[in-house]
């Protein structure tokens, strides 16, 4: 199985990443909560036991 972690960025302009890993459905369940209330967010696979890519974390830090 797959695992993914859910990262957003907050109104402050910091970026979140979800302390849980979750499967792809509630991943992309999270995602979408997040983005109905106005968060940028989006669903990244990671290893079991893995981190976010740095890259990733970049790249949700420049889009604000």
């Amino acid at each position: 199985m797959e695992n993914f972690k859910v990262v957003r960025r907050g109104p402050d302009g910091r970026v979140h990443v979800s302390v849980v890993s979750y499967s792809e459905a509630a991943a992309d369940t999270e995602m979408k909560r997040l983005q109905k209330q106005g968060a940028a967010a989006r669903s990244v696979p990671v290893a079991v036991g893995g981190d976010v890519p740095d890259s990733v974390l970049e790249e949700m830090r420049q889009t604000g």
